[in-house]
C-alpha cells in the first residue's frame, strides 16, 4: 500500500490475523520514514483509548517465527516510552514477553525511558514495590530510571530477598559521587550475615562498579568476606572482574580474589585462572600473577605466564623458583622451555634419556634452558649459573658441560661466567674460561659465519636428522639411538672448506675439514652449506659428517 494508514484501517489491522505481521513491517517494508510516522499514529491510537498495544502483543505471542518477532520486539520498543499505561499493566506485558523472541528486541532501555517518562509512576513503583512489580524487575528499571542511589541503598536492609536482591542489581549499574560510593561500601558488611548466593554474586558486581567510580576505594575486607562465603559462580565473577575492569585489578580487592583462586589449586577453573594470569602479567602485577601460578601449579599455567612476561622479567621469575626447588611449577617451566624450544616442531627437544638418572629435577630444567639459547642466551646461562649455585656434585659435572657449550656458542656470555667465577672463587668456571679463551686464540684468522643459528634451516635440519634416527631405529629396535638436538659450533676457514667443531662427551674437540668424520654417541654439528643442506648420513648411532670441498 502506498499511502499511509488511516485511523480506522489502523484499528481494524488491530484486531486481524495479520496484526503481528503488519506492525513488525514483515509483510511490506516500509521506508523508514514512513515507520516515525506510523509510530506516532499508532502512539496516538493507543493513548486516546481505541487500541491497546501491550494487550494484543501479547495475545499475538504464539506462533510468532523469529522473523517476525523480533522486529515486532524492536518496534514496541520504539513506541513504548510514549506509551501510557499503569505500572501493573506494563509489569503484566514484561512478565508475558520474558523469554520470548519480542521480548528480546524489546530491550531494557526501553521500559526505562517509559519510567522517566512517567515520573510519578516510577516513584510509586520505588516507594512501594509490588510482587507483580519485582517478577517483572520493574522495581530494578525504576531504581535506575530514578537515578537515586540512596533510595536503592534504603532498600538493602529489606526483609523481603527479592526487593534486597534487585536493589544491589540496581546499585551495580548506577553512578554515584565518592560520598555516595563510601557509603554503599560502609553498608555492604551489615548484608553478609544472610546473604544468599545470588546476593553475594551482585555484591561482587556492586564492588566491581564501585571501583570503577572510585579510584583507591577500600574494599579489599568486603571483598574477602563476601568469597568466603560465595559459591562457585561469585567466584569467577570476581575472576571476570580482574579480566574485564582495569580499575578493580589495582584496588586492593585484587588479591582477596587471587588468593581465592589459587585456594582451589588445580581444581580452579583452567580458563578463568589462564586469563587472570595473563592479564595480571600484562598490567604489570607480576607478584600476584606468580602467586596465583604458584597456588596453582598446572603446566599451563606455568607455561602461559612465562610466555606473557618480558625476556628480563621471565628470567628473574625462573632464577627464584629453581632456587626454592618449588616442585609444583618445576614441570611447568621444564614443558615451557620443551615448548619454546619446539617453536612448533615436535621433534625439536632435549631427550630425558640425556639426564642423569641420579640427578634431580633442576638438571632437568637446567638441560631444558639450553634448548632456550636459540631465543636467549644470556638468560639461558643466567639459570645455568643459578643452577650450579650450590649445586650437588653429581650435578655438576653435566652442568659445567652445558655452560661450556653455550659459552663455546656466544662471545658475549664470558662477561657473566667471569664475574661468576670471582664471585664464588669457583675454579670449575675459570678453567671453563681460561679453555674459552684458548679455544677462540686458535680461531685467529677463520672468518665465522655472520649469524651461527638461523633458526628456520637449523630446526628444519634437526627435524630431518631426527626422522632419519626413528628410521634408523625402526630398522634395528635394539640399537641405541645417540640423537641429541643440540648445535655447538661451526666456522667457516677462507677458501679452505668446512670446519666442523663436534664435542664428545667426555668435552674433547674434533676436527674434520675436507673428509669424512664418524662421530659415535656425540653432539653432531650439521652444517649451513646452501651447497649441500642435507649432508649428513645416520646409521643406527653412528653419525657420518661429509665435509664440502
Amino acid at each position: 500500500m502506498d499511502r499511509p494508514l488511516t485511523d480506522d484501517e489502523r484499528v481494524t489491522l488491530h484486531a486481524s490475523d495479520t496484526f503481528a505481521e503488519r506492525f513488525a513491517g514483515a509483510a511490506e517494508p516500509v521506508p523508514q520514514r514512513a515507520q516515525e510516522s506510523d509510530d506516532d499514529a499508532w502512539v496516538a491510537l493507543h493513548n486516546a483509548g481505541r487500541v491497546n498495544l501491550l494487550e494484543r502483543c501479547r495475545s499475538a505471542l504464539d506462533g510468532l517465527d523469529w522473523d517476525v518477532a523480533y522486529p515486532f520486539g524492536q518496534r514496541m520498543a520504539r513506541v513504548l516510552p510514549a506509551l501510557q499505561s499503569s505500572a501493573m499493566a506494563m509489569a503484566d506485558f514484561l512478565v508475558a514477553v520474558e523469554d520470548t523472541h519480542l521480548g528480546m528486541g524489546l530491550v531494557a532501555p526501553a521500559v526505562t525511558a517509559w519510567l522517566r517518562a512517567n515520573a510519578d509512576v516510577c516513584q510509586a513503583v520505588t516507594r512501594a514495590p509490588a510482587e507483580r512489580h519485582l517478577q517483572a524487575r520493574l522495581f530494578t528499571l525504576a531504581l535506575q530510571a530514578r537515578g537515586t542511589p540512596q533510595v536503592a541503598r534504603d532498600w538493602l536492609g529489606d526483609e523481603a530477598k527479592e526487593v534486597r536482591v534487585q536493589a544491589l542489581d540496581a546499585l551495580s549499574n548506577m553512578t554515584d559521587d565518592a560520598a555516595g560510593v563510601r557509603a554503599t561500601v560502609a553498608i555492604l558488611p551489615s548484608l553478609l550475615a544472610e546473604a544468599s548466593d545470588e546476593e553475594r554474586l551482585l555484591l561482587i558486581k556492586v564492588v566491581i562498579h564501585l571501583t570503577d567510580l572510585m579510584e583507591n576505594v577500600d574494599i579489599a575486607d568486603v571483598v574477602t568476606a563476601i568469597l568466603n562465603g560465595g559459591d562457585a559462580a561469585c567466584l569467577r565473577q570476581a575472576s571476570l572482574g580482574l579480566r574485564i575492569s582495569p580499575a578493580f585489578m589495582t584496588s586492593n580487592a585484587r588479591e582477596p580474589v587471587v588468593d581465592a583462586l589459587g585456594a582451589l589449586g588445580a581444581d580452579a577453573s583452567s580458563g578463568d585462572v589462564t586469563e587472570v594470569v595473563r592479564k595480571l602479567a600484562s598490567a604489570g602485577h607480576v607478584d600476584s600473577a606468580v602467586r596465583l601460578c604458584e597456588m596453582v601449579g598446572t603446566n599451563a599455567i606455568v607455561a602461559v605466564l612465562l610466555d606473557t612476561l618480558d625476556a628480563d622479567t621471565r628470567c628473574d621469575v625462573v632464577l627464584g623458583w629453581l632456587r626454592r626447588d618449588d616442585l609444583r611449577v618445576l614441570p611447568g617451566m621444564a614443558h615451557f622451555f620443551t615448548m619454546r624450544a619446539m617453536g612448533g616442531a615436535d621433534d625439536f627437544c632435549v631427550p630425558s634419556s640425556s639426564v642423569a638418572p641420579m640427578a634431580d629435577r633442576r638438571l632437568f630444567v637446567g638441560m631444558k634452558a639450553v634448548a632456550w639459547m636459540l631465543h636467549a642466551p644470556q638468560s639461558a646461562m643466567a639459570v645455568l649459573l643459578a643452577l650450579l649455585d650450590g649445586a650437588e656434585e653429581v650435578a655438576r659435572a653435566p652442568l659445567l658441560t652445558l655452560v661450556r657449550d653455550l659459552l663455546r656458542d656466544d662471545q658475549g656470555l664470558r662477561v657473566p661466567v667471569q664475574a661468576a667465577a670471582d664471585v664464588r672463587g669457583d675454579e670449575r668456571l675459570r678453567e671453563l674460561v681460561r679453555e674459552h679463551d684458548a679455544h677462540m686464540h686458535t680461531l685467529d684468522g677463520m672468518a665465522p659465519l655472520p649469524e651461527l643459528r638461523p633458526p628456520p634451516s637449523h630446526r628444519a635440519v634437526m627435524v630431518m636428522l631426527n626422522q632419519r634416527d626413528m628410521q634408523a631405529s625402526s630398522r634395528a629396535a635394539e640399537a641405541e639411538s645417540a640423537f641429541l638436538s643440540f648445535v655447538t659450533r661451526i666456522e667457516v676457514l677462507h677458501g679452505a672448506g668446512t670446519l666442523g667443531s663436534v664435542y664428545a662427551p667426555d668435552g674433547a674437540a674434533h676436527f674434520s675439514k675436507n673428509m669424512m668424520a664418524t662421530i659415535k654417541r656425540g653432539y653432531l654439528l650439521p652444517s649451513t652449506s646452501v651447497l649441500d643442506p642435507v649432508g649428513y648420513e645416520m646409521r643406527l648411532v653412528t653419525f657420518r659428517l661429509a665435509g664440502v670441498e
